[in-house]
């Protein structure tokens, strides 16, 4: 006895199932394509110099210049440069230091590049979470140092921005737009504070 044959159905996909299928698709295709061109494409890379120094008040501006020196940075590189600071100023407390990039670091660094030359050195921020700059020049305690050693500062949440080309190549971004004062320096050095978030 034999058994009849009988049809199988195909399945079928409506107009909107097949749109979803196909927006699915090259949505996993470009992340993939993404995902290799990060894997792959070309990095930047940077060496690194980690100094000790035990308290705030030790010479800040002789450790930093010995990391210049230990990166082969020479003083014929920052003689006659314009250098802008950029520190970090998250939630500003005198009393929480760990938040914010101590103003004696600041004040280190000023130091150090003035003294190897720098024509100039501006410090400048624009604070995200608070956008009342000057209470958080106060509170953070920064303001002090920039009084004290007469410190140009630069408010960049005020200022106009300008567009330029995306030079790097770090991103598919065909520009990026600044604070216009970056084209008013030679250098731009982060100040950041290193964040241990995870071990709080």
């Amino acid at each position: 006895m034999t058994t009849p044959l009988t049809r199988t159905e195909q399945p079928t996909l409506s107009r909107r199932q097949l749109l979803k299928a196909c927006v699915v698709g090259g949505g996993l295709a470009v992340s993939g394509f993404s995902l290799l061109h990060w894997l792959t494409g070309s990095r930047l890379t940077a060496q690194t110099f980690i100094g000790q120094a035990e308290t705030y008040e030790a010479d800040l501006a002789k450790l930093i210049r010995q990391g210049l020196q230990e990166l082969g940075v020479t003083p014929s590189e920052i003689n006659g440069k314009r250098i802008l600071l950029k520190p970090n100023l998250v939630e500003p407390h005198k009393s929480l230091s760990h938040i914010n990039t101590h103003p004696l670091v600041v004040r280190g660094a000023v130091e150090a590049f003035l003294h190897l030359g720098a024509a100039s050195v501006v410090v400048a921020e624009g604070p995200g979470h608070r956008h009342d700059t000057l209470l958080v020049l106060e509170e953070s305690g920064l303001a002090d140092v920039l009084y004290e050693d007469r410190i140009p500062f630069q408010d960049l949440n005020t200022m106009e921005g300008v567009t330029l080309p995306n030079v790097g190549g770090q991103t598919n971004l065909t520009t990026l737009t600044f604070p216009r004062l970056v084209q008013d320096v030679d250098w731009v050095v982060s100040l950041a504070k290193m964040k241990t978030h995870h071990w709080a």
